[in-house]
């Protein structure tokens, strides 16, 4: 009976020494010193290592825990560590167009080799991301951002875009006169700035003073006042602009070709005769080109509104020349009576045209720049 008893005793330790065995070596070991577990018996997942009969272990970072090396066939120089996984922040599922953001992101496990992200946008017409993470709203919409490593591991994120809506617009801040002839383009400001949708339809309530085109440039086509209007969806805004003249800046008295001159090179003109006086005009553009004519003497000579200048009596008489905008232009003419004869001592200025061109002389700029 005992011997019975012993030998049952000593089967089950037999049995008992073989499952604990077959735990601990759930197959053959490999290469690295380690083993599948595919049914995951350890708890530590499909692979583990036992390094010389010890409980089944992992090697964190390549290194065993037992022996401070790898297993016995395992050699104790640790593998490299590759990122397997990324985790980020700040990273938004939504953004108003127009807005930033800096996108940050980190590797797993914190030991790998090669910590390096760079990012990639699927749309770069709704958001553009530079390589390092900063992220600008381009357009309205939904795109894809991808935060990648070195190795090829990914995590990708969905953005929305949102519109963002007008809340008021304005023109305050354009001129309220133009030149006639000239042209301009219309600003129209929005608030928030970083409004979406900013069409604009604009009107003039007379297109034949100011006329406007469908991106807001004006014209003006003859004096007036007209009101210009922008119009985005329920708001407006409008601005009443005067056309106005554009004066002339400067006159020249120009003489007949075959004015006659005295010893000095000044013009002069016989007793009983006539000149015929023009002007030419800066800009070429002026609205009024009208002149008013005027003499110092005019019973040494009269000049009509066409600057037609009648010699009268002998001496010398001054010729002015006034455009509506105020400026003016004088000259200084010798009426002589017989030919040859000049009077003595003229001081002042004398304009004389030969060749097609006009000629200009100051006798006074001559006196200072002699001093």
């Amino acid at each position: 009976m005992r011997k019975r008893i012993f030998s049952v005793l000593t089967i089950g330790m037999i049995i008992l020494s073989m499952s604990l065995s077959a735990f601990a070596h759930g197959g053959r070991t490999d290469g690295s010193g380690g083993h599948k577990d595919n049914k995951n018996k350890s708890g530590l997942g499909g692979y583990h290592y036992h390094c010389g009969g010890y409980p089944a272990h992992l090697h964190n970072g390549g290194v065993c825990p037992y022996t401070g090396g790898g297993s016995s066939s395992y050699s104790s120089t640790p593998k490299k560590v590759y990122a397997t996984s990324i985790t980020a922040k700040n990273v938004p599922s939504k953004i108003n167009a127009g807005d930033t953001a800096t996108l940050e992101a980190s590797v797993y496990p914190s030991n790998a080799e090669d910590k390096s992200i760079t990012w990639e946008s699927s749309d770069a017409s709704i958001l553009v991301v530079s390589s390092t993470g900063s992220l600008t709203a381009v357009g309205v919409g939904t795109a894809t951002i991808t935060a990648k490593t070195s190795r090829g591991t990914s995590k990708r994120f969905t953005i929305t875009v949102n519109e963002v809506m007008a809340e008021s617009i304005s023109l305050a801040n354009n001129d309220t006169a133009i030149l006639l002839e000239e042209t301009t383009t219309l600003e129209c400001e929005f608030t928030p700035e970083n409004t979406t949708d900013k069409t604009i339809e604009w009107a003039s309530s007379d297109e034949t003073i100011i006329s406007v085109s469908s991106d807001g440039e004006i014209t003006a086509n003859k004096l007036g006042m007209a009101t210009i209007t922008a119009t985005h969806k329920e708001f407006t805004d409008s601005i009443d602009i005067e056309v106005k003249p554009i004066d002339a800046e400067s006159i020249e008295i120009v003489l007949p070709d075959d004015v006659e001159t005295n010893d000095t090179g000044e013009p002069k003109l016989k007793k009983g005769s006539q000149m015929q006086l023009k002007t030419k005009i800066e800009p070429e553009n002026t609205t009024y080109k009208d002149i008013e004519w005027s003499v110092s003497e005019e019973g040494i000579a009269s000049i009509d509104e066409n600057g037609v200048l009648t010699a009268n009596a002998t001496g010398i008489v001054i010729v002015t020349a006034e455009a509506k905008s105020g400026v003016t232009e004088t000259i200084e003419i010798e009426v002589y009576s017989n030919a040859g004869d000049t009077a003595a001592g003229i001081i002042g200025l004398a304009a004389i045209s030969g060749g097609g061109a006009a000629w200009y002389y100051r006798r006074k700029k001559k006196k200072e720049a002699e001093v």
